[in-house]
């Protein structure tokens, strides 16, 4: 069972699930392929666009969900 968590790194997480990155996309986290992904984690990425903690909740079923499904 995948698990991703919001205290894992972006870089990190799309590397292992590429296919999440149209989910981070779609929450207007457009970073993931930038040098801060490399030291951000999910929820600082987020909270530094403006996400708040139900929206990052959301983000992180739909990314376990595109993750599962691979």
């Amino acid at each position: 069972m995948v698990k991703i968590t919001k205290n894992m790194l972006l870089s990190e997480v799309v590397e292992k699930y590429p296919e999440v990155a149209m989910v981070l996309r779609g929450y207007g986290l457009y970073c993931v392929g930038c040098d801060v992904a490399n030291i951000e984690t999910i929820e600082q990425g987020a909270k530094a666009h403006n996400l708040d903690n139900e929206e990052i909740g959301l983000m992180l079923k739909d990314m376990n969900t595109v993750a599962l499904e691979k």
